[in-house]
């Protein structure tokens, strides 16, 4: 196995740990969240594009480097997305609604084109 291959395996450890957060039991503490989001999912995503950055040095070809920029705008997204919500949770508001919805309709856009490349 090679070197992107290896890493990418790593990247979707990373992230399907951090998605761990969005199916933490509805009556979880705003505290626990709130620790889990920092601990797990804002970790997990900044060390997934820390790979990105690490396998986006390789020789690999043009559609790779692409798709690579869209993993990391994704990472980027779900970073800002669970910042917000924690921000929201810790502040006991829902005025940051609409700009995880934001957040969440773009990450959905970037999916899809990572998804078609």
């Amino acid at each position: 196995m090679d070197k992107y291959d290896k890493r990418m395996e790593d990247f979707i450890k990373l992230e399907q740990e951090a998605l761990q957060i969005y199916n933490m039991p509805k009556n979880t503490s705003n505290k626990h969240f709130i620790i889990e989001i920092n601990k797990i999912g804002l970790v997990n995503f900044n060390d997934a594009i820390a790979i990105i950055d690490e396998v986006d040095k390789l020789k690999l070809p043009q559609f790779i480097h692409n798709r690579n920029a869209n993993l990391k705008k994704y990472c980027e997204l779900r970073i800002k997305s669970l910042e917000t919500l924690s921000k929201a949770i810790s502040e006991g508001t829902n005025k940051y609604d609409e700009k995880i919805e934001y957040f969440n309709k773009e990450i959905e856009k970037v999916i899809a084109k990572i998804e078609n490349s």
